[in-house]
């Protein structure tokens, strides 16, 4: 056991390159994909949106 605090563990992590990442978001609301792109984005992630599944699929 070790006197870490888990702030202090947490801080200890690697950083991950987001940008390594992409993720494809699918919703009929182009408010929430708007709103889950940006938020996303915003931490690193890279993002490919669509409204719906074929749109998704092309």
């Amino acid at each position: 056991m070790t006197n870490e605090t888990p702030q202090e563990n947490f801080s200890a992590a690697p950083e991950i390159n987001l940008s390594a990442f992409r993720v494809l978001l699918v919703d009929n609301d182009s408010a929430h994909v708007f709103a889950m792109t940006e938020s996303l984005e915003r931490i690193g992630f890279l993002c490919v949106s669509a409204t719906s599944g074929p749109e998704a699929r092309s």
